[in-house]
């Protein structure tokens, strides 16, 4: 069971997690104004789960319909609709009994009393032991600008409309106010609506519960279990790490409990390829003998090349 999420409170809503999310994806009849504020937007992966999330303005009841392609392409129909009594605020629901390797289609659909409300349809690809070829997004530093971003979002929907999943490099916002977060997800609106949207911690995100609270992330360790995350997606390992515990509260007992965790889920992992995520970078060709940040080289570094990382993403 995973909790459904509002601000300032937590409520258990039918065994699935709820949270509510961008208006501007849905389109309702004549009636009343939209209660979805973003979503649905897709989360977490894996070979027979996904995570979906949203955000609503008022207590609204929301039915999740979902189908493989195949089946919708041939038939126009929905394979299986879940139901969650009328909520409001942010949840996630963890959408599972999927087949692995496998392409699906999704929608929200409100219905408050004579006014309905549906989203675009959605698609995702589940992971598979036997997925070796695919596509994936990285980009972060989104926090300025959002006219700017919106300019790579598009870009990246056209470009590379077949990738499979994303991840934002940290300081996703300027601050982790609820307006920039909405001015945030109404950007990435489109792309997540398709592409399962993750990210590491940035240091414009301070580690807020919002952070944790709006995006569903795979699991790791630390807060929430996920300020540090791995997964994998076909023969591909993904690993996201918190670049920001140098400093603040405890920040030493903290790194540790990291590097333990980063030194174990490397050292166990088999994936013929290793991708690692943060957001200060340990390189640089802008710094003096191209140490970035000595302090996470040291530590990191030594981990990355014992255990074959392929790549690191800042």
């Amino acid at each position: 069971m995973r909790r459904c999420k509002d601000v300032g409170h937590v409520v258990s809503v039918g065994g699935v997690l709820l949270i509510i999310l961008a208006a501007m994806f849905f389109v309702g009849t004549e009636g009343g104004e939209d209660p979805l504020i973003w979503g649905p937007n897709l989360g977490a992966i894996g070979e027979d789960f996904v995570y979906v999330s949203w955000n609503a303005s008022r207590a609204v009841g929301v039915e999740l319909c979902y189908a493989t392609a195949a089946s919708y392409d041939s038939s126009g129909v929905w394979e299986d609709v879940l139901t969650f009594e009328p909520h409001m605020g942010v949840a996630e629901t963890r959408l599972e009994g999927l087949l692995p390797g496998t392409t699906y289609y999704y929608q929200i659909v409100i219905g408050e009393e004579e006014t309905a409300y549906s989203s675009l349809v959605g698609r995702f690809t589940t992971s598979s032991p036997d997925t070796k070829e695919f596509s994936f997004l990285v980009y972060g530093d989104t926090r300025s600008f959002p006219d700017r971003h919106e300019l790579v979002v598009d870009n990246m929907l056209e470009s590379e409309s077949g990738a499979v999943l994303v991840v934002n490099t940290g300081d996703l916002v300027e601050s982790p106010t609820i307006g920039r977060f909405r001015t945030f997800f109404g950007v990435i609106g489109d792309l997540a609506l398709s592409c399962p949207y993750l990210s590491v911690i940035g240091n414009h995100e301070r580690g807020h519960f919002r952070y944790y609270e709006f995006l569903p992330l795979p699991n790791g360790g630390g807060k929430e279990d996920e300020q540090w995350w791995s997964f994998d997606y076909g023969n591909v390992h993904f690993m996201g790490l918190d670049s920001c515990v140098l400093s603040g509260a405890n920040a030493i007992a903290r790194m540790r409990e990291q590097l333990e965790w980063a030194k174990a889920d490397l050292a166990s992992c088999n994936s013929e390829f290793k991708v690692v995520f943060f957001h200060h970078p340990i390189y640089s060709s802008t710094w003096a003998g191209g140490v970035a940040n000595e302090g996470l080289r040291s530590l990191w570094e030594p981990i990355f090349i014992e255990n074959r990382v392929d790549i690191l993403f800042k």
